[in-house]
């Protein structure tokens, strides 16, 4: 990754998040990422606040019992 690309980059209907940032909140791999979602075990929600929190997007992921949530 190049020292000056974003980690995660949030646009009104999506987020992306670099693979090295999602393994380290989860306690993983890096390369084992597509498989897990593949398998289904690696799942994300996007949600974007309203009212009072318009403005704001939390990232969340589950893998097993674990999760990692960006705010």
């Amino acid at each position: 990754m190049a020292a000056d690309s974003p980690t995660v980059s949030i646009n009104d209907e999506s987020a992306t998040v670099d693979v090295a940032v999602l393994a380290d909140g989860l306690g993983i791999e890096a390369a084992d990422i597509s498989s897990l979602i593949r398998q289904g075990r690696l799942t994300s929600k996007f949600e974007k606040g309203i009212g009072e929190d318009a403005g704001r997007c939390r990232l969340t992921f589950w893998m097993d019992a674990k999760r990692f949530r960006i705010v």
